[in-house]
């Protein structure tokens, strides 16, 4: 494809034991493009294929892989409607592939993709190395294949940055960014990394704590507290800076680029006790008092 907001959707009947590709075709000289293509946005209007392995958390049976890339792109599965990714471009002449590869599954796979072409100067492009970037001062944030539903939803393997733009209004910029916890059904889980599966959520932070699955909020406090007690790594059942495992407060933070990153190992299993994460989904907001 050449064309600028294409969208790509998945056959009818896809069968078990195969594989569907797309090579996004960037060229200067194309008409259609008008010049060089920096970055391309990825939005998953409907994205549906296999969960991934109950033990490991790793996309054993279906994934969905991206090539010919600049940027790191985990191996993605299960369930991203309304998700989003940015690629970042080769700088010359350059074929980029989309693939989906399914194993044996009772799963229709299905997916519904637009692929924005974004120029090279374009005020949309995203910052260097983010893979998410949001451009509202009010919006949700959940890691891929998070869902309102019970079971084993975290990826393994991921590393990557999600951006949020700066927002001016009025003249001024955004002072600090929050995050809160998104509410969910009975027996949902909106923050789980590395953390307990049964009883009371509570959290943990720091490096110590949270070595191998965390999100990082850089600087983050607790903006109830008087005295705040700044923590970067987070984990566990709940989004709280305490040292101490604690209930999940609003955590916020005033360092700018405003800027997270979510990272999980490859030991999503029973023996390291880090089976049963579920990630993470966050309502965040910019306030500029």
């Amino acid at each position: 494809m050449t064309l600028n907001n294409t969208e790509w959707r998945n056959p009818p009947g896809v069968s078990s034991d195969s594989s569907c590709s797309l090579i996004i075709a960037l060229d200067r000289d194309l008409v259609e493009q008008r010049g060089p293509t920096c970055q391309v946005r990825l939005d998953f209007k409907t994205f549906a294929i296999a969960q991934p392995n109950a033990s490991t958390s790793q996309c054993d049976t279906d994934y969905f892989k991206v090539g010919g890339v600049v940027n790191d792109v985990p191996l993605l599965c299960g369930d991203n409607d309304e998700q989003h990714m940015y690629l970042e471009a080769p700088s010359s002449k350059s074929d980029l592939m989309l693939l989906f590869k399914f194993g044996v599954s009772t799963l229709n796979p299905k997916w519904n993709i637009t692929i924005s072409l974004i120029p090279c100067g374009s005020d949309l492009i995203a910052p260097r190395d983010c893979l998410q970037y949001f451009v509202k001062g009010s919006n949700t944030v959940k890691s891929f294949n998070w869902k309102d539903t019970t079971g084993t939803r975290q990826l393994s393997k991921m590393n990557y940055k999600i951006c949020f733009r700066n927002e001016l209004v009025n003249n001024q910029r955004a002072t600090r960014i929050c995050y809160t916890q998104c509410r969910t059904q009975p027996g949902g889980r909106s923050f789980l990394l590395s953390g307990p599966q049964t009883g009371n959520p509570a959290s943990k932070s720091g490096a110590i704590n949270c070595p191998h699955n965390f999100l990082l909020i850089r600087n983050g406090f607790n903006p109830l507290l008087p005295a705040a007690v700044y923590a970067d790594r987070y984990c566990g059942g709940a989004l709280n800076p305490a040292a101490f495992e604690a209930p999940a407060v609003t955590v916020c933070s005033t360092t700018k680029d405003f800027n997270i990153i979510y990272y999980t190992n490859d030991a999503e299993d029973s023996a390291s006790h880090e089976d049963g994460n579920a990630g993470f989904c966050l309502v965040f907001e910019q306030i500029f008092a």
